[in-house]
């Protein structure tokens, strides 16, 4: 934790904030909000869902992902770059750091620290995440003549980054090679990064505007700078406004930390989201006798100003915000709510009148006046509240209560009280009694709430029946021995029982509790009136959400803790309702066909459907689904990542905060998107139905139809979905999608990724001049295989191909990609997931493989001269070669690459500790294995091939290519496959393990000394073969047939192929037998222990016969297998449920001999047949190992 702060120094403002974020110091904590002030020495901490992104009075940025927390450990900035310095530490999670002025005056004075590295940034934007496992940082752009520096804590090692690199870094401390950023993670950053990419922008046009309007001959000015700089504090950027509040305080009060008119925002008029919200556990209750209120500080604040309000007149209208969705009639239920905790003591001091000072005092002894929190006794007393905001409870005896001005909550408690709201926005709860509720006359859009929660029974409210004094009488107990009358009532807050809500021909507000005898009693019932009413669910615990559409007039609520047959929990019968605020759980929210509504989602991650008519619809907090009418709508997505579906009419859309998302699926026609600034522009659909203005849309996909998209000077996403699309780019790091059909993208200036989808696409870097080009990407990801031709200018995929042009990076698919290099350009190749082969020609080219076995090619180099691999160099593996045209040498990089393909000369190949494949071609090639189980590969020759190990390992490879013999030579080569014909191979005699694949032809081998396999799993045999190892000793031949019959002896392991075989163990000493592929039978001897190897499940299904317990034994190599799997025996035929009362793996051995591994215990399936033992002993626990 932090050290306390004395004196904080304010050094940063909140830019944007979703789901929970806080700033800690010892004193307490903060919730942060848009707005709010940052201090030296406190934590920025997020929860879960959340993100908060903050702009330094320097101009840095720090974007900061969920779970997460940093440290500002030490922040100076001095105009004059004297003293600046920044020092932060990371503990955990995502980041994006901008940096600023301090970077560029003092930039060894930039630190930011994690468990593992120390980062010394030099003018860069930098990207970092931090978790248990390791980190990784990367850099996403590099200033000109700025680095990025890392050194690692537990080592010492210090590595520069240069723009798109990234390095990961064990949890030990240890580096892994640089490696370039995936589109992925590039993505990933940013979009912690919403508002300060804009923050970016605004930063670069202020200071290139600053630039343009500098006159050095202004002497008056600079004199000014110099006395405004001259013993003034740090201050934060001029185009943000500070916010207010101090650590450790969380106060919505005026000029407080987290009040709505601070920060970023404008001062406007209140919106929806601003006003007050029921709160769930406070909903009308008494408090209990030990409960201790708590005074706000905004409530000490009215008694100290006391009636000093009065009189003021009304405060000046707000201009409303043209973007922001507001209706005269949108107003939120006051909270009804139980006594706030804090001080009772204080409290009773400051409200209590003083007996003893009665002079001129015409009320009784039981009178109290006062502000905030204000409790009676069990007298019979008058209470009055004060211009503010004050919750007043009478208790017992027969009270009277007035709120007077402000937005009061009156509680009647026991006892016939009368209760007077007075001005504002009031809440009447009579209690118990004969009550009168008065809601006073207050503003036009007003509304004032009688309250019934607590009564023990359901109550039937008509706000339309109404007698000749414009009374509402409702009958409270089941005995109709109690009543409350109410007076200039606009709203009802039900019971949790069945209750009729009915409204008048006002507009009026329901707020039904959770009916509890639901299943007996059946549905309430709730109709509006002739008013634009309302029905609103902010009062229900977070644990429930409701489904509800105005068409059909139900709404249901469900309870999310139970499962989908059984969570129904109560019905509403609605009619007359044409506005709705939802719960704090994941509605769904229906509007009419007909009627034009106001749907607000509340909390949560809410689906809104406005259907028909012209709606104002906003998703409020969460990740909501906004789906617009077929009228004119008003659109918010508000906070979170929000996805909007326009409808038809002329629309008013804006995003929120969070990545939003904007679609035109559902359009007839064509759409052309116009940007005309960061997230917002138009959109028109061509039969004229569709005309809507957007804002703060991070990305938008168009319609089915055939789509313009023109961009912006900044980084737009466009998804043109289906049809034959334009989309161009324009300036900025746009990400470009054509969906299916035939499009045309044009990336424009900016580095740019663009992935074309389906179709036979044209595909620009730049423009189609071949100018305004970046460093741009063509992705494929998605795509189910694709062949990248370089020279061609073509990417084959999915049955078809595209066309494109100046583009420096390639993505592949998940599929088995071929990438063919240009000749001359630098070219950079992402593989991804599946076997993927690339082949750079000539320039100087970077491979990343990513997952599967991939392989690089050289035979298409031009040089005369061969090519140098060394797969152990620091960070990637390099690859040098001559190009002929030029007569330079070019040097290739590569990682994640398993195989190597050389030319048709002399190369040489150094491995490193992986597993590694070389083909070397023709030529007199020289291999070093390096670590690790490497293979030396000859099955692309048709003449045969004489391998020769010696004792130490080394050896060489003789062989005849066109009349010219040829020798490979060779070291720490683990595994041999043959040419097509026949060939021989000779073992060393040391204690050296390998393992020989004859391939096809009739091939000879002797496996020397150490333990030696012979391999069948060559993709030439497609046919089982039968092995006979029983005699096989040094001196003694045997022989193995199939495709061709082939001779070996001093061989003590057999894989198997991929058909059925026939493999019977060694009768002379212990071997070892993977059948491979297929149903194989593996023929065992007695007194010859046998290891019986199978590397994945694939490989089960055999037959062993004379099976020996404690002799022979199973050995799984397979990381699919769980090692901590038990053994059991099983009475009868194995079904595959292991009724074991868990779904944890076991082996099983069964009543018919047959060995089970089942994945999933008790659950239906999972179970693979390994093997059966046809003759032998039974299998039991011990003869079972993993590797």
């Amino acid at each position: 934790m932090p050290v306390e702060q004395n004196n904080p120094n304010e050094i940063g403002v909140v830019t944007g904030v979703s789901g929970e974020a806080y700033a800690q110091t010892a004193s307490g904590t903060r919730t942060l909000e848009p707005g709010s002030p940052i201090y030296q020495g406190e934590e920025l901490v997020t929860g879960g869902n959340g993100n908060v992104e903050v702009r330094f009075v320097d101009d840095t940025l720090i974007s900061q992902g969920a779970n997460s927390r940093i440290a500002l450990d030490d922040y100076v900035y001095d105009p004059d770059g004297g003293e600046s310095s920044f020092l932060g530490d990371i503990a955990e999670g995502t980041f994006r750091t901008v940096t600023g002025k301090i970077a560029e005056q003092n930039p060894d004075r930039f630190k930011l620290g994690s468990p593992l590295a120390t980062i010394g940034i030099r003018g860069t934007i930098i990207l970092s995440e931090v978790t248990g496992d390791g980190e990784k940082h990367g850099v996403e752009q590099l200033h000109a003549g700025k680095a990025m520096l890392l050194q690692s804590k537990a080592t010492g090692q210090v590595q520069q980054l240069r723009t798109g690199q990234m390095l990961d870094i064990s949890k030990t401390g240890l580096f892994n090679p640089i490696r370039p950023i995936t589109m992925q993670e590039l993505t990933s950053f940013r979009d912690l990064a919403p508002s300060n990419i804009r923050q970016e922008q605004e930063i670069q046009k202020q200071r290139e505007e600053e630039e343009q309007q500098n006159d050095p001959n202004d002497e008056q000015k600079n004199e000014q700078q110099d006395e405004q700089q001259d013993g003034t504090k740090d201050e934060l950027p001029g185009d943000v406004d500070p916010g207010g509040g101090t650590p450790g305080e969380d106060t919505g009060e005026e000029g407080g930390a987290l009040h709505a008119n601070k920060g970023v925002f404008e001062n406007e008029e209140k919106g929806l989201s601003d006003q007050k919200r029921f709160e769930p556990d406070k909903l009308g209750k008494k408090p209990e006798p030990n409960d201790k209120p708590e005074i706000k500080d905004e409530e000490k604040r009215s008694k100290d100003q006391g009636e000093e309000e009065k009189g003021k007149g009304e405060e000046p209208e707000n201009s409303q915000d043209k973007g922001e969705i507001q209706d005269e009639n949108e107003k939120q239920v006051p909270v009804t709510s139980e006594e706030e905790t804090g001080d009772e003591e204080q409290n009773e001091s400051e409200n209590d009148t003083d007996d003893s000072d009665d002079s001129g005092s015409e009320t009784n002894e039981h009178d109290k006046h006062g502000s905030g929190l204000i409790k009676g006794t069990a007298a019979n007393e008058t209470i009055t509240g004060s211009s503010s905001q004050d919750t007043i409870y009478g208790e017992g005896g027969n009270d009277t209560l007035y709120g007077e001005a402000g937005d009061d909550e009156l509680f009647g408690g026991t006892g016939n009280d009368s209760m007077f709201g007075g001005a504002g926005e009031d809440m009447l709860n009579g209690g118990a009694g004969n009550n009168y509720l008065d809601g006073g006359s207050g503003e036009a859009h007003e509304t004032d709430f009688a309250s019934f929660d607590g009564l023990e029974h359901g109550v039937n409210v008509d706000l339309s029946n109404k007698n000749d004094a414009g009374e509402v009488i409702v009958i409270t107990d089941d005995d109709d021995n109690t009543q409350d009358v109410l007076v200039n009532i606009e709203g009802v807050i039900g019971t949790a029982h069945k209750d009729t809500l009915t409204g008048d021909d006002g507009v009026n507000r329901f707020a039904p509790g959770l009916n509890e005898e639901y299943e007996s009693s059946g549905a309430e019932s709730v109709e509006g009136g002739d008013g634009k009413d309302w029905i609103q669910f902010e009062t229900l615990d977070s644990k429930f959400y409701v489904n509800m559409d105005l068409s059909d007039g139900l709404a249901e609520i469900h309870d999310s803790t139970k499962s989908s047959d059984s969570s129904r929990v109560n019905e509403i019968n609605i009619s007359s309702i044409e506005n709705i605020i939802g719960s704090s759980g994941n509605d769904k929210l229906r509007g009419d066909e007909s009627v034009n509504n106001t749907i607000l989602g509340g909390k949560g991650n809410d689906l809104i459907d406005g259907k028909g008519a012209s709606n104002i619809l906003k998703g409020e907090d969460g990740n909501d689904s906004i789906i617009g009418g077929s009228g004119d709508d008003n659109i918010d997505g508000g906070s979170g990542d929000d996805s909007i579906k326009a409808g038809k009419g002329t629309n008013v859309i804006n995003g929120g905060s969070g990545i939003d998302s904007l679609t035109y699926s559902n359009s007839d026609t064509s759409v052309t998107i116009d940007m005309n600034g960061n997230g917002s522009g138009v959109a028109n659909s061509a039969d004229t139905y569709i005309s809507d203005t957007f804002s703060e849309v991070e990305k938008i996909k168009g319609s089915t139809h055939d789509d313009t998209f023109n961009g912006s000077a900044y980084a737009d996403t466009f998804d043109g979905n289906d049809g034959a699309d334009v989309i161009k780019g324009l300036d900025g790091a746009d990400v470009l999608s054509g969906g299916e059909g035939n499009d045309t993208i044009y990336g424009g200036a900016g580095n740019d990724i663009i992935n074309g989808g389906l179709g036979q696409n044209n595909l620009y870097g730049g423009t189609a001049a071949g100018t305004d080009m970046g460093l741009d990407t063509l992705s494929y990801a998605g795509a189910s295989q694709v062949t990248i031709d370089m020279q061609l200018g073509k990417a084959f995929h999915d049955s078809t191909y595209d066309h494109f042009y100046d583009f420096d990076t390639f993505i592949g698919s998940d599929g088995e990609d071929i990438f063919t290099g240009h000749g001359t350009a630098v070219d950079i190749f992402f593989g991804g997931k599946g076997n993927d082969t690339f082949t750079g020609k000539d320039g100087n080219d970077t491979f990343d493989g990513g997952t599967g076995t991939d392989t690089i090619s050289f035979i298409g180099l031009t040089g005369a001269t061969g090519v140098v691999v060394n797969a152990c160099s620091t960070g990637y593996g390099t690859a040098t070669h001559l190009n002929s045209s030029n007569a330079t040498t070019e040097t290739d990089k590569f990682t994640n690459v398993e195989s190597f393909v050389g030319t048709d000369y002399v190369d040489t190949f150094n491995g490193c500790s992986n597993n590694e494949t070389f083909l070397g071609g023709k030529g007199a090639d020289v291999f070093d294995g390096g670590g690790g189980h490497d293979t030396l590969d000859y099955s692309d020759f048709e003449a045969g091939v004489t391998i020769t190990v010696n004792a130490d390992g080394d050896g060489q490879a003789e062989r005849t290519v066109e009349t010219v013999f040829e020798r490979d030579t060779f070291t720490d080569i683990d595994e041999f496959f043959g040419s097509m014909a026949g060939d021989t191979f000779i073992g060393g005699t040391g204690d050296i393990d390998q393992t020989f694949c004859g391939n096809s032809g009739t091939d000879s081998m002797d496996g020397g000394g150490g333990t030696d396999f012979i391999s069948f799993e060559s993709p030439s045999i497609s046919t089982g073969v039968t092995i006979d190892l029983a005699d096989n000793a040094d001196g003694i031949t045997c022989t193995a047939s199939g495709g061709s019959d082939d001779s070996f002896t001093n061989i003590e392991g057999v894989i198997g192929s991929s058909y059925s075989d026939t493999i019977t163990a060694s009768s002379v000493g212990a071997s070892t037998i993977q059948g491979g592929g297929g149903a194989d039978t593996i023929n065992l001897v007695n007194g010859k222990a046998t290891e019986l190897a199978y590397t994945s499940l694939s490989e089960g299904g055999d037959t062993i016969n004379d099976f020996k317990s404690g002799e022979d034994y199973f050995y799984f190599g397979d990381s699919d297998l769980d090692s901590s799997a038990e053994f059991y025996t099983f009475s009868g035929s194995y079904d595959g449920e292991a009724d074991k009362g868990t779904d944890d793996a076991y082996f099983i051995f069964d009543d018919n001999n047959k060995l089970w591994y089942d994945s999933n215990g008790d659950q239906v399936g999972g179970q693979t047949m390994i093997a059966q033992i046809a003759s032998g002993d039974d299998v039991n626990s011990d003869d079972i190992s993993f590797a």
